[in-house]
């Protein structure tokens, strides 16, 4: 599935979005399976703290959050709706950004943000878990 087989839902009696995010997303379950991917951090394959800065961190999360997907059978475009952890709220400006680099065409995911006292370890300053709506099977 690509995020052209969704259906972004916008009431009229929002507010126009500020970030690349739908309302709700709706996805016809015929043919699709969801794949529900664990929060993902800006861990490297040793374990290992990447980035200092949200910029850095953000992309080694999507790059986790991709890998996960392209195990599945899936890509980025796949996502349907996903959750962010940020560790600050001064954070949200860097996040919007590659956010806004990583899912460039609408409709968007479906996104809640919310910021956290701390995660796992104190270097982490993002989190996300997402949903995905794939149509190959595995």
């Amino acid at each position: 599935m690509t995020v052209a087989q969704s259906t972004a839902i916008s009431p009229s009696s929002h507010a126009p979005h500020s970030g690349h995010f739908s309302a709700g997303v709706e996805v016809d379950p015929s043919g699709h399976s969801l794949l529900f991917i664990s929060g993902q951090l800006a861990t490297d394959s040793q374990g290992q703290v990447v980035g200092a800065d949200i910029r850095t961190q953000a992309r080694a999360v999507f790059a986790n959050l991709a890998a996960v997907l392209s195990t599945a059978n899936g890509d980025i475009s796949d996502v349907v709706s996903m959750t962010v952890f940020l560790t600050a709220r001064a954070d949200f400006d860097g996040f919007n950004e590659v956010r806004n680099e990583i899912f460039g065409t609408e409709p968007y995911p479906s996104s809640t943000l919310v910021v956290v006292a701390g995660l796992v370890l104190p270097e982490h300053l993002v989190e996300v878990n997402a949903i995905a709506a794939l149509t190959a099977p595995r």
